[in-house]
């Protein structure tokens, strides 16, 4: 992957200038995405006589530097080669819209991600804690993803990525199957860029509004326990507890919560404190490697667990909860 100027949370990436984050082909070439995806036909063995069959329904995706696998999908599926996903971001970087901040792979080469930098888009939700919007494009080469064009805040001071929380009609994540003409359903998402703004100031209002509601310990704790309650359990007297395990994790969020570098001496924690407690935790600790923590986060449980932590928050600060919703 590549970063542009530091690097980034997660440790990963080739540095890139901040002068060249608006050529979408530097930006590919260091990402070391400038390969291609060419479909092949799959051979089975026919048994006993051991003769090569052709599958008629399914396809190999082979990429084209090495000759690897990257995936076997049906032939309807229609690749979004990875030049195409940069040069998609070219209008917002030739206006100065935005600026690529990252882009990578993940799963081996298999899903392919570019995250740009929306000017303009950075509010403070109190003195001194930032929080910037992102626009995130994302799909893979074996057919476990979508073509995903979404929204994604990051708080700056602890660069862990939140939950966009608007969920109006008309500021909701895309999705785009890899059939039909990928390309013309792309070209209609960049409509969505003033409403994607929009969704930005609005959800600020809602973080700001956590901010304003501040909670003992105790109340930390239970809210981390309301947000891990999924990961419940029975035990042997068939009560729902959580594993040690759980209970480690809890204790490490409360922590981040109540003893951040953000909280002013002598402070008590508010539901942002809390809420940015879990978020820094599945955002730096949580998943084994790197590489399957920014899966998570984007794709898997850390992004469900992300999601409920801000629905609970809400709930605890007596508005609505909001979904995000999406669009298939």
């Amino acid at each position: 992957m590549m970063i542009v100027g530091q690097p980034a949370w997660h440790g990963l990436g080739v540095q890139v200038e901040p002068e060249d984050a608006r050529d979408w082909r530097k930006v590919q070439t260091a990402a070391g995405l400038d390969w291609e995806v060419t479909q092949r036909p799959l051979v089975a063995t026919q048994f006993p006589e051991g003769l090569p069959l052709e599958v008629q329904s399914h396809v190999a995706n082979v990429r084209s530097s090495d000759s690897r696998v990257l995936g076997v999908v049906g032939k309807s599926y229609q690749v979004l080669q990875n030049d195409q996903v940069f040069s998609w971001f070219a209008p917002f970087l030739e206006a100065e819209q935005a600026t690529f901040e990252a882009a990578g792979a993940l799963a081996e080469g298999s899903r392919i991600w570019a995250l740009a930098k929306i000017e303009g888009a950075e509010q403070e939700v109190r003195d001194g804690d930032a929080v910037k919007g992102y626009l995130l494009l994302s799909h893979s080469h074996d057919g476990s993803l979508a073509i995903r064009v979404g929204f994604t805040p990051v708080r700056v001071v602890c660069s862990n990525t939140l939950t966009w929380a608007h969920s109006d009609e008309a500021s909701k994540l895309i999705r785009i199957r890899h059939r039909g003409d990928v390309i013309a359903n792309l070209e209609s998402v960049r409509e969505t860029m003033d409403v994607v703004r929009q969704g930005f100031f609005s959800t600020i209002e809602q973080y700001r509004g956590l901010a304003n509601v501040h909670i003992q310990q105790k109340d930390v704790a239970r809210y981390v326990e309301l947000v891990l309650e999924p990961v419940r359990k029975a035990n042997d007297e068939g009560e729902q507890v959580l594993s040690t395990k759980a209970q480690n994790i809890i204790d490490r969020i409360v922590e981040k919560a109540t003893v951040g570098s953000e909280l002013a001496d002598g402070a008590t924690p508010t539901l942002w404190d809390a809420y940015n407690g879990v978020t820094e935790w599945t955002s730096w600790e949580r998943g084994r490697t790197q590489d399957s923590r920014i899966n998570s986060l984007w794709y898997g449980d850390s992004a469900k667990i992300n999601a409920r932590a801000l629905d609970v928050a809400t709930e605890m600060a007596g508005a609505p909860a909001r979904e995000l919703v999406v669009v298939r």
